[in-house]
């Protein structure tokens, strides 16, 4: 009982956080609030800000407890700022969230019901088919960072240590993160994994094809609805196709590749739509630099399939169309992608490597 306890309160920490930096992100930028589009930026801003802490502390071989406090009181002090600093911001974006279920109580039920029956379907089969498929690393690395108080230093395979800091997990601090919250709450990094983060990331990627049925079909909530219904269908019907968006949904939901297919690729999508329909507003380009760079923090994936789906973008948008005003930003958002290739490639080649002393 007292784990399902802190599960619920980790959960609603992870949300209150996301809603606090995405509010203020959004206010920042000028972009008009959106309890969903705050959702899911915060949520990418919180993983930036935990792997800028934490990456530095991962190459200087801190122990995890270091790490652990430091995190600890960054979260207290900057979450006590933002608060009392934008008290004014965020109570208005409260008050605007509970008006607007307010104003459609049935449409946000009925929503609330289909997440709901979602997350009830995804506990009920991820555990006796598909879901230990990288489990060996989501909590296997997380245990013996745990056990040894070290940040990915030894192996969870053996347990024994590395020469030197995996480098196709290098830059990701995502599983890390857990490995913390752990250590703060004792909740065992199994349920972290497979109940909490898989609720949190659940709620988001329907934030995002909620922001898409909005785009598509603007006020028209009856549309909404059934076009999340529709996308629930589709998925749960292609749950057994190897390698789809839809089997990494359904059984692999808290792992990177899931967080590339569901969330982070049909995100910048609706950020390129935006992008399209505001022709070439900064604030949009800012919000795609922003999701590219979050993402390198969330799944090695990324590395790969980003200059390609930016790439893809650009051709259509920037050179068919002729608009070289938005080649400026443009770049910017593909910087990160060179830069976080550019260190793989050093990596790969033996070029950058971290020993463990």
């Amino acid at each position: 009982m007292s784990d399902i306890l802190i599960a619920v309160l980790v959960a609603v920490y992870y949300f209150t956080c996301f809603f606090v930096l995405g509010t203020c992100l959004l206010r920042l930028i000028r972009v008009d609030f959106s309890l969903p589009l705050a959702m899911v930026t915060g949520g990418f801003s919180y993983y930036l800000f935990f792997n800028i802490v934490a990456l530095p502390m991962k190459l200087k071989f801190y122990p995890l407890s270091t790490l652990t406090k430091t995190w600890c009181g960054v979260v207290v002090v900057g979450m006590a700022l933002l608060i009392v600093l934008e008290r004014k911001a965020l109570g208005q974006a409260w008050k605007e969230s509970v008006e607007k279920i307010r104003k459609m109580p049935k449409f946000y039920l009925g929503v609330f019901s289909l997440i709901l029956v979602q997350y009830v379907y995804m506990g009920s089969v991820t555990a006796s088919l598909f879901g230990v498929t990288d489990d060996r690393y989501y909590i296997g690395d997380v245990m013996t960072s745990l056990y040894t108080n070290t940040i990915q230093q030894y192996s969870y395979i053996d347990g024994g240590k590395y020469a030197y800091l995996d480098v196709s997990y290098l830059l990701q601090m995502y599983p890390i993160h857990t490995a913390v919250v752990s250590q703060v709450t004792g909740l065992h990094p199994l349920i972290e994994n497979k109940w909490v983060l898989t609720a949190t990331w659940l709620v988001l990627v329907n934030c995002v094809f909620y922001l898409w049925g909005r785009l598509l079909f603007k006020e028209n909530s009856k549309k909404v609805f059934w076009f999340l219904v529709i996308i629930t269908w589709c998925t749960y019907a292609q749950r057994a196709v190897v390698e789809s968006f839809a089997q990494h949904l359904v059984y692999r939901m808290a792992e990177g590749k899931n967080l590339l297919a569901n969330l982070i690729i049909p995100f910048l999508f609706y950020l390129f739509a935006r992008i399209v329909k505001s022709d070439g507003k900064w604030q949009n380009w800012f919000l795609v630099f922003w999701i590219v760079c979050g993402s390198y923090c969330l799944v090695m994936s990324s590395f790969f399939i980003l200059p390609l789906v930016t790439g893809s973008f650009y051709a259509c948008y920037v050179v068919l169309g002729r608009r070289w005003r938005q080649l400026v930003p443009a770049v910017l958002c593909f910087v990160p992608c060179v830069a976080v290739l550019y260190i793989y490639l050093l990596e790969t080649s033996g070029k950058l490597l971290f020993y463990i002393p």
